[in-house]
């Protein structure tokens, strides 16, 4: 399995080179690839308005990685990745739960349901 990565903030076009070598890769050595970076291309031209990247324009923010997971999770269950938890959080040793990664509900959901239907499009 191999993991697709998105294009920098200030040059949206890397994602036809960077979906094309991944891709090519993984036909070369039989893995699949998750395409993050291609459901990050559709988020950025759907949504414009959710921020998928930190402050330095490469990597992801809380949301960005969100995405991510939504992918992961269905790469590697097969099952849809709709109605996940849009507040991810855990237990300190002593017992304080502490938040890993919060969304608005709509944010959630939109990223569920965009990974949702770039999955499905891939695999049909």
């Amino acid at each position: 399995m191999l993991y697709m990565t998105w294009a920098r903030e200030w040059n949206a076009l890397m994602i036809d080179t960077i979906a094309e070598e991944y891709e090519a890769l993984g036909n070369k050595i039989n893995a699949f690839v998750v395409p993050v970076g291609r459901i990050w291309q559709q988020s950025r031209m759907l949504r414009p308005d959710l921020n998928l990247y930190a402050k330095d324009g490469s990597h992801h923010s809380p949301t960005g990685i969100y995405l991510a997971a939504c992918a992961f999770y269905t790469a590697l269950t097969g099952d849809s990745p709709m109605d996940l938890a849009h507040r991810i959080f855990t237990d300190d040793l002593n017992g304080q739960r502490v938040y890993l990664n919060i969304q608005t509900k709509e944010d959630a959901q939109f990223c569920q349901s965009l990974t949702l239907k770039v999955m499905n499009d891939l695999l049909n």
